[in-house]
C-alpha cells in the first residue's frame, strides 16, 4: 500500500487523481500531525468528532444545558 500526500493547492487535484487511478489511499488537505505514528489517538479524535456530529442531528443538543451544548458545540467546531 502506497499513501499519497500533497497539501498544497497546486498539487492536490493531481494526488487525488494519481491516488485513485492506482486505488490507494490519499490525502489531500490538511495533514494532521501524528496521523502515522500517533493512529491511536487520531482514531478516537475522529470517532469523537462522529459522536458529536451523531448527537447534534440527533437532538441531543437540545436536551442539554445551555453551557453543556456550547461547549460541545465548540469542540464539533474545533474537531472539524
Amino acid at each position: 500500500k502506497i499513501l499519497f500526500v500533497g497539501t498544497k493547492r497546486a498539487a492536490s487535484e493531481a494526488v487525488k487523481d494519481a491516488a485513485l487511478s492506482c486505488d490507494q489511499f490519499f490525502v489531500n488537505h490538511r495533514w494532521l500531525g501524528g496521523m502515522l505514528t500517533n493512529w491511536k489517538t487520531v482514531r478516537q479524535s475522529i470517532k469523537r468528532l462522529k459522536d458529536l456530529e451523531t448527537q447534534s442531528q440527533d437532538g441531543t443538543f437540545d436536551k442539554l444545558t445551555k453551557k453543556e451544548a456550547l461547549m460541545r458545540t465548540r469542540e464539533l467546531e474545533k474537531l472539524e
